[in-house]
């Protein structure tokens, strides 16, 4: 099992293929400042353009909480 913090989200992006949209489902992407996991995968998910705006919305309440300010340095 593995968690993430929510002030570490730097993108969330939904998938709904065709042969997924009549069953309801998708999958989410997570982008992270998390240098161990940087992007979560979530398949199967149901409501997958919901969870995606649930997610986006809670991570920059979050950093707007917290003060917390990303800074992208580009890659290392």
């Amino acid at each position: 099992m593995q968690s993430l913090e929510l002030f570490r989200i730097q993108d969330v992006t939904s998938l709904r293929p065709w042969w997924q949209r009549p069953f309801g489902i998708g999958t989410v992407l997570v982008l992270t400042s998390d240098s161990n996991n940087p992007q979560w995968r979530l398949p199967g998910m149901r409501g997958a353009e919901q969870l995606r705006g649930e997610l986006n919305r809670a991570a920059i309440a979050l950093r707007d909480a917290k003060g917390i300010r990303e800074v992208n340095m580009g890659r290392l």
